[in-house]
């Protein structure tokens, strides 16, 4: 239901945008009043949709005897979907795609929160995903298809959290998105700020040039800002906007080596808070035990490891949690340390961890994540270490280079 009337809603507002309108499409005119005989408001969200939809069909269900659950499904299913699916059929038959992209669903998975019934409602939401592209590609009545594709964008921990639920995890179609390259994530810093230029700029721009300076502590600018970042597009402009802020705030003509070393601070704090958020759903406090790492060298024995959280009864659990987010990297070869994230992930790195170790005869070994070494005033090792771009890799291999 929440799928097919966001679907009509969009229509009808794509087509009132259009300087004709939708005052000649009869469909358009059909889709429109199907959409004001349900009680739908267009400018409504999701939320709303659902709670005045439960409302009303929650009190029909109480005069009928039936259960709650069963009179709302059979209802929506059978006195609602239905016409509203053929008119949505009827009204973009012309359309080559339409495509459906569910985001910021982590806004409600906070502190405090149900997460089972979360994880359930989010499941339910996948599942449907693939009932709704199948009913419009194969309509019945002999309709013409359409071809609809749903997107749900979930951050990894949620995912490993929901999937927990799932009775056959392995069915749900997944695709987890990476940014193996460099030089993609670098891009999509250039591209922002070559867009903010005066059009009476030079067409060569060289943003690392041009905006920052050389080097920070004997890296170039371009490396460093690769090391000391989650390879994500979201912190690596984080960082990079904070750095902007302080040259500008400090009258520089471009962003110096001080300018971002003092950035450093304020991404640290980013990062660790957004590790926080995503720990939320766990059994454990995060905050007190990411305390533990101040001052100590960015790399850890296990058995340094285990000492520092010895006081925690699932002291395994918060370990494991730290390597799949992100925090720690796992020695995956002689002085060469892999950033993971996912669940499944940090299983398979683990082991590979475990043999390298074995082999050696060495303890295994651990690395706090340059992101979050500046807020936990967590000591980075040596320049080697600094030669070092740890970055999260799910294809089997580690990536190192100055």
């Amino acid at each position: 239901y929440l799928l097919y009337t966001e679907i009509a809603v969009r229509t009808v507002s794509y087509a009132s945008e259009k300087p004709a309108g939708g005052g000649t499409n009869q469909a358009l005119q059909d889709l429109q009043a199907e959409l004001e005989s349900l009680g739908v408001n267009l400018t409504d969200d999701l939320s709303t949709r659902l709670e005045s939809a439960v409302l009303a069909l929650t009190a029909d269900a109480r005069r009928d005897g039936e259960t709650i659950q069963a009179f709302i499904s059979r209802q929506l299913r059978s006195h609602r979907l239905a016409r509203l699916r053929d008119l949505i059929l009827l009204t973009l038959k012309d359309f080559k795609r339409v495509a459906v992209l569910i985001d910021n669903l982590d806004k409600a998975w906070e502190r405090g929160a149900d997460y089972e019934v979360m994880s359930k409602f989010l499941l339910s939401l996948l599942t449907a995903i693939g009932r709704v592209e199948k009913d419009f590609a194969k309509p019945v009545g002999g309709a013409a298809p359409v071809n609809v594709t749903l997107t749900v964008f979930l951050r990894t921990d949620i995912y490993d959290a929901i999937s927990k639920y799932a009775r056959e995890p392995d069915k749900i179609r997944v695709l987890s998105v990476y940014w193996h390259d460099h030089e993609l994530l670098v891009r999509v810093l250039e591209e922002r700020y070559a867009a903010n230029r005066s059009r009476k700029a030079s067409k060569t721009f060289d943003m690392w040039s041009e905006v920052f300076g050389p080097d920070v502590h004997g890296m170039t600018t371009r490396d460093y800002f690769l090391w000391r970042t989650l390879p994500r597009p979201r912190d690596f402009i984080y960082f990079a906007n904070e750095a902007l802020k302080t040259a500008i705030n400090r009258k520089h003509r471009i962003i110096g080596e001080d300018d971002i070393i003092f950035a450093e601070e304020q991404y640290s704090r980013f990062a660790v808070e957004a590790l926080l958020v995503e720990s939320e759903a766990e059994g454990f406090d995060l905050e007190e035990a990411l305390y533990e790492f101040a001052g100590v060298d960015s790399t850890l024995t296990i058995g340094e490891l285990n000492d520092l959280l010895q006081q925690y009864e699932n002291r395994d659990q918060i370990r494991d949690w730290l390597v799949r987010s992100s925090f720690l990297g796992l020695e995956v070869s002689p002085g060469a340390f892999k950033h993971v994230e996912g669940e499944t992930s940090a299983r398979r790195q683990m082991k590979v961890a475990k043999r390298v170790a074995d082999k050696a005869g060495l303890p295994e070994r651990f690395r706090v994540h340059p992101a979050f070494r500046r807020y936990l005033e967590v000591r980075d090792d040596d320049i080697h270490d600094q030669s070092i771009v740890d970055i999260t890799l799910d294809d089997g291999t580690a990536e190192a280079g100055s």
